[in-house]
């Protein structure tokens, strides 16, 4: 278009225009996943993340061995808006609007440098927010301050790579009484961080010849980032529901359900770590991958279902390529996205099945569907509706409960009435309070099997004996008895099938 005087330039003030950028949203996490998101664009094999704490003049430094930049690849890698999002992106590129580098780095410090080698020649660039404010204008450095100088001699420990040195760190700080509390604040954001790329670049950890990524002191040694699997794809109590593919505006997108283990079959620190940075309930729902990088780490995508407790075992993997991003409306900071309508209802009947499938999990503690392992089928408490309110009582009819009451049967007024009293006392109401203020926080008490207190085991021998003598098969007694509370929350007795003498 030829100008003419009816148009005029008007270009956006620089020190306006680089504090708004400081304040698109970007947290700590989200920060620093963008710049290891260009580090794995660049075919990175390795990433390494340092960190030195220095009060004001703290610092940290992203490496990576990847393909390196030229001098005028570097110069437009800086530049603001150096890619148009409508461009056709390779397969593999995480990249999209062409500001990730500049908006995250800028939310969290205000001396950018990037210092690039690439066939043996070093180039860099220097974003200073402080000069940029002063002069008014869009003014990048050329040559480094001597403090970035000294540490981009880490360089020389790759044939070609990237180093991104965060300097004047002043949103990333935290300016509190003491010295040792802002210290405590920084150190604790490291140990998040470490949870937060191992949960968002856990696909890519998993098979470590992809791609590994290493976080430490830059005085100390740097220890690998540990993939978070939400799936738990590993477990042996995992249930992988049946996956489909769909086509949308004529890409491929896959969607992969998962019911992880109740929380009786995860041993020791597996119940905490599978809960996610975020505990159980917040992690419940879709994760949406972009090219196998996590958008999104739960919820329902705006489906209408709520993140309630005895859901949370659903765990639902959608694949989405980088061609979609219009569609799915994904965010400069790739952490927000919107479900496309023309989507919605094949994801909801997915959700739909899934749900179901993790309730039923939660309610039977994971006893269902296994090929030797019953589903409860006679309950201690049973439950009871009235007009149209819910009670429950013990069942009086429950074998153990019956025989109890007949050994007792001398006493059987007073255990009668001692069960209406824990009946009529049950603290429904801390409980609801309780499991929604920390909803992983409720657990049943265990016994051990050998307990005095607690005859599990003999119990269980004698129902046994009773029901081989009413002449059922004895495999056939074994899974009668243990459909019941509260044999079935034991898994130790199942090996009782094939020991019995």
């Amino acid at each position: 278009m030829t100008m003419n005087s009816d148009y005029e330039k008007c270009p956006p003030k620089a020190d306006a225009m680089i504090q708004s950028m400081r304040a698109v949203g970007y947290d700590f996490g989200m920060a620093v996943s963008d710049i290891v998101d260009n580090s794995i664009s660049a075919g990175a094999k390795n990433i390494w993340i340092s960190y030195c704490w220095k009060g004001e003049d703290s610092f940290m430094t992203f490496l990576d061995d990847g393909s390196g930049m030229t001098d005028d690849e570097l110069y437009n890698a800086m530049r603001l808006g150096s890619t148009n999002p409508k461009d056709i992106r390779e397969p593999h590129d995480l990249g999209r609007f062409g500001m990730g580098l500049k908006t995250a780095s800028f939310s969290q410090c205000k001396l950018l440098t990037v210092a690039s080698k690439k066939e043996g020649a070093v180039s860099t660039r220097c974003w200073d927010l402080d000069l940029v404010d002063e002069h008014q204008e869009w003014l990048l450095k050329k040559t480094p301050y001597r403090s970035a100088s000294e540490l981009m001699k880490g360089l020389d420990e790759v044939n070609s790579g990237t180093m991104v040195i965060w300097e004047k760190p002043d949103r990333l700080l935290d300016q509190l009484e003491s010295e040792q509390e802002s210290l405590d604040s920084f150190l604790k954001k490291i140990h998040a961080l470490s949870q937060y790329l191992g949960m968002v670049f856990h696909r890519y950890l998993e098979t470590p010849s992809r791609v590994k990524i290493y976080l430490g002191n830059v005085e100390g040694s740097f220890i690998p980032v540990k993939a978070w699997d939400p799936f738990l794809k590993t477990h042996k109590a995992t249930r992988e529901l049946s996956d489909e593919a769909f086509r949308i505006f004529n890409n491929k997108v896959n969607v992969k359900p998962y019911v992880l283990p109740h929380i009786s079959k995860l041993e020791g620190k597996e119940h905490e770590e599978a809960a996610g940075p975020k505990g159980w309930n917040a992690h419940q729902g879709i994760y949406l991958y972009r090219k196998e990088r996590l958008i999104i780490a739960g919820g329902w995508l705006g489906l209408g279902y709520k993140q309630e407790d005895h859901y949370k075992l659903a765990r639902i993997m959608v694949d989405i390529p980088n061609s979609m991003d219009q569609q799915w409306h994904i965010d400069v900071k790739k952490a927000a996205a919107k479900l496309p309508d023309v989507f919605a209802n094949n994801l909801k009947k997915m959700a739909k099945v899934t749900r179901e499938k993790a309730s039923e999990a939660y309610r039977f503690r994971g006893k269902y569907g296994a090929r030797k392992t019953p589903s409860v089928n006679r309950f201690v408490w049973k439950k009871t509706e009235k007009k149209g309110k819910t009670s429950y009582k013990v069942d009086k009819e429950h074998p153990v409960v019956n025989q109890l009451l007949g050994e007792l049967k001398d006493h059987k007024l007073a255990v009668t009435r001692l069960l209406k009293l824990i009946e009529s006392t049950v603290p429904v109401e801390t409980i609801i309070i309780d499991n929604a203020e920390k909803p992983d926080s409720l657990e049943k008490e265990k016994h051990v099997i050998t307990s005095r207190n607690f005859p599990l085991k003999e119990w269980f021998e004698d129902f046994v004996d009773l029901e081989i003598q009413k002449g059922v098969a004895k495999e056939d007694a074994f899974r009668k008895v243990l459909s019941m509370e509260p044999f079935i929350d034991y898994p130790e007795l199942y090996a009782l099938i094939e020991n019995y003498e």
